[in-house]
């Protein structure tokens, strides 16, 4: 009987001389922008200005000195779930802070300590109703001497600031760190990350400055930028200073050689991440 069973539960014969896999096509993806289109995009996204710790940690503790001592309570450390308003008018809402100072000691409106880290997830409305989110952390560390000096700087999630005029008004997200010294005169900076501002997706691969005076914040590394399918143009700059590199779309589709003065740029971006 067991042996009956069996049979009667096993599955048919297969027909080895029927092939059932499914067959997929694979086709290339056509780039949707031109060469000179995706540099148009480019310099479209360097015009706000880098975004930085620096800018977003600024912001806020400004509009905190729009509050009182009762909302939010601090200058620079916002804890406040239910919301409140301050005499001023300001709202206040979620968890924000500013944390700076070796020893652990809040430093309030100096984002030129040499480390701090600035966070939360907050919204503050200022009495003329303009909007700033936060939503995120990020830290900054640095260290000088007598020749030089270097720092490192970490910036994750988002921020926006309607009354910004540059980035912060566009609205930023991304996860970055950025590394950099200048050490006899010689300038370095090492960017890696990828950041979305006002709908414009770059990714950064060791992007920056090689430490060569002669180069002048010419940029040297790799830049992507991101189609609206998610597909990525790769622009690779070589350490020669002359601001063109090959431009390749999806991996291997070659569209020739893209040139962009991003020299002010970069060396905004090496002062907007260095130490004030």
């Amino acid at each position: 009987m067991i042996l009956v069973l069996h049979a009667c539960s096993a599955p048919p014969p297969v027909d080895s001389g029927s092939d059932t896999r499914v067959q997929i096509e694979v086709t290339e993806p056509t780039p949707p922008w031109t060469a000179d289109e995706v540099g148009a995009r480019v310099v479209e996204f360097t015009e706000g200005g880098p975004p930085s710790l620096h800018g977003a940690a600024d912001t806020f503790l400004q509009l905190m000195t729009m509050g009182d001592a009762s909302c939010p309570g601090s200058p620079n450390d916002l804890n406040q779930l239910l919301g409140c308003t301050a005499s001023t008018g300001a709202e206040y809402r979620g968890i924000g802070w500013f944390f700076s100072g070796e020893g652990g000691d809040f430093m309030p409106l100096d984002t030129s300590a040499a480390i701090y880290s600035h966070g939360g997830d907050f919204e503050i409305v200022t009495p003329e109703g303009a909007v700033a989110t936060g939503g995120g952390g990020g830290y900054y560390s640095s260290g000088r001497d007598d020749t030089s000096f270097w720092y490192e700087m970490e910036m994750k999630g988002s921020w926006s600031y309607s009354a910004h005029q540059g980035w912060l008004g566009r609205g930023f997200s991304g996860v970055y760190v950025a590394t950099g010294e200048m050490v006899d005169g010689a300038t370095t900076l090492s960017l890696n990350g990828g950041m979305n501002v006002g709908g414009i997706a770059l990714s950064f691969d060791d992007y920056g400055l090689g430490g060569d005076p002669a180069c002048d914040f010419h940029p040297v590394g790799a830049l992507e930028v991101r189609d609206p399918d998610g597909y990525w143009y790769r622009w690779e700059l070589g350490d020669d200073c002359d601001d063109c590199g090959p431009l390749v779309y999806h991996l291997d589709q070659d569209l020739g050689e893209l040139c962009l003065d991003l020299s002010e740029f970069t060396g905004q971006m090496f002062g907007a991440m260095a130490p004030g």
